[in-house]
C-alpha cells in the first residue's frame, strides 16, 4: 500500500538521471540577486587647481595679517600721541597750579615785609625786624622759583620787578637801622613816604603783568593741545 506513494520520492535517488536539470527551471522562479553596489570614488583634484587654491588662501592670509599689522601700528601710534597730549596736560596743569601758588606767596610775603617793618617803625619793637629777617629769604626763593619755571613771562617784567623790590628792601632796611637809633618818626616817614608808595606800586603792577602773561602762556599751550586732541 506505501510502496506506491514512496515511489517518487525514491525514484531521484534510484535514478540520477531523474534529477530535475536546471535548464527546465523556468526563469519566473529563478531568485534574484541584487546587483553589486559600485563604490563612487570622487575625482582627483588636478595639481593646478590646487596651487590656484594654495595661492588664493595664501594672499588672503597674507591680506588679514597685513590689515591686522597696519591697525596694530595705528593703535600704537594713536595710544602714544593720546599718551603724550595727557603728559602734556599734566605738566601744564602742574606747572600752572605751582606758578599761582607762587605768585600767591609772593604778593603775601611781600605784604609780611611791609607789615613788619612799618610796626617795627611803630612800636620800636625788636620782633618785627626778626620777623622782617625771617621771611625775606621766603620771597627771594618764590621770586626765584617763579622766574625759574617760566621764564619768558618774567623776561619783560623780571627788570623793573628786580629793582623796585631791591630799592624796597633798601628802604626797608634803613628804616630799621633809624628805629634801633631810636628815630621811629623818621622810620616811618620812610615807609610811608611817596617814593616807597611808588616803588611798591612798581612791584605789585610788575607782578600782576608777569602772573597775566603766564595764564596767557598757558592758555595758549592748553589750546594747543586741544587742536592735537581733535586732529
Amino acid at each position: 500500500m506505501l510502496e506506491p506513494l514512496l515511489e517518487p520520492l525514491v525514484e531521484p535517488f534510484m535514478n540520477p538521471q531523474a534529477v530535475i536539470d536546471p535548464t527546465e527551471i523556468d526563469s519566473t522562479d529563478q531568485i534574484a540577486v541584487e546587483p553589486a553596489i559600485t563604490p563612487v570614488i570622487a575625482p582627483e583634484i588636478e595639481p593646478q587647481s590646487r596651487e590656484v587654491k594654495s595661492q588664493e588662501e595664501n594672499k588672503l592670509v597674507s591680506g588679514l595679517t597685513a590689515f591686522i599689522g597696519v591697525g596694530l601700528v595705528v593703535f600704537a601710534i594713536s595710544s602714544w600721541n593720546l599718551f603724550d597730549i595727557y603728559r602734556g596736560f599734566r605738566s601744564i596743569s602742574e606747572r600752572n597750579f605751582r606758578l599761582e601758588k607762587l605768585s600767591g606767596v609772593i604778593v603775601h610775603l611781600d605784604e609780611v615785609l611791609t607789615m613788619s617793618a612799618r610796626m617795627a617803625a611803630a612800636t620800636g619793637e625788636s620782633k618785627w625786624e626778626e620777623r622782617y629777617l625771617k621771611y625775606d629769604p621766603q620771597l627771594v626763593a618764590a621770586i626765584d622759583e617763579s622766574t625759574r619755571i617760566a621764564p619768558e613771562a618774567y623776561r619783560n617784567s623780571s627788570v623793573a620787578v628786580n629793582e623796585a623790590n631791591n630799592k624796597l628792601v633798601n628802604l626797608e632796611k634803613k628804616s630799621f637801622e633809624l628805629v634801633r637809633q631810636g628815630k621811629k618818626r623818621e622810620a616811618s616817614q620812610i615807609l610811608f613816604s611817596s617814593e616807597y608808595e611808588t616803588q611798591k606800586k612798581i612791584y605789585a603792577d610788575g607782578t600782576k603783568n608777569t602772573l597775566t602773561a603766564i595764564r596767557s602762556e598757558t592758555d595758549q599751550q592748553l589750546e594747543s593741545f586741544s587742536q592735537r586732541l581733535i586732529i
